[in-house]
């Protein structure tokens, strides 16, 4: 069944500038807590407004170069600090202490809550791969290493190649533990750990 919902972008755009100017620190906080891409996001809009006001300040001071040439030399200060013989000392000072904490502090602290993110993401199981000609076990129960050792000892040692997942409702990082403590390395190698029942939509078999 077709939804009648349209997508309305300006509408949606309206009543995140409202919700912002209602509550801008729960704004910031919900939104920045909920996807990689709403933090690259604000990454980007305060970068490009900060961008945006120092150009507007630099075309006011005096000195020479074209509108094209002040915007060009005051982005690559901002990206990196250099010294500047165009623009006045005090202003130079101020564009390389904003870079830097633009992209040494605000960009560093996204990557690395995106590199956490992944990592935890993985830990749970929560990330789903494209996996071919693999074996799916649903399910979790003291059985199933044993299960998994005999499928990797059936065809001898090659059979290590061949992805075997297990998804399970249980806690990803507990069954992939007991995985680990009942099976050597090379059996548990190829072994990949999903978190989710058999009708969650999680299973990526193809």
């Amino acid at each position: 069944m077709k939804s009648d919902k349209k997508f309305t972008p300006f509408k949606n755009l309206r009543q995140s500038c409202k919700d912002f100017f209602r509550n801008p620190a729960l704004y910031f906080d919900r939104s920045f807590s909920s996807s990689i891409g709403k933090q690259i996001g604000w990454f980007m809009a305060v970068f490009l407004i900060v961008l945006f006001i120092l150009y507007a300040i630099y075309c006011f001071l005096p000195g020479e170069g074209t509108l094209g040439e002040r915007f060009s030399n005051l982005l690559i200060l901002l990206i990196g600090p250099t010294e500047s013989d165009k623009m006045p000392v005090v202003f130079t000072i101020i564009v390389d202490f904003l870079g830097l904490i633009i992209l040494s502090g605000l960009l560093i602290t996204v990557a690395c809550n995106i590199l956490d993110r992944r990592v935890e993401a993985y830990q749970n199981g929560e990330i789903s791969y494209k996996l071919k000609d693999h074996i799916i076990i649903i399910g979790y129960n003291p059985s199933v290493p044993s299960l998994v050792k005999t499928l990797r000892t059936e065809h001898g040692s090659e059979d290590e190649e061949t992805f075997i997942l297990i998804q399970s409702g249980q806690d990803a990082t507990e069954v992939r533990s007991s995985l680990q403590i009942a099976l050597d390395d090379w059996m548990v190698k190829n072994t990949v750990v999903l978190h989710g029942m058999s009708n969650s939509g999680k299973s990526s078999a193809t």
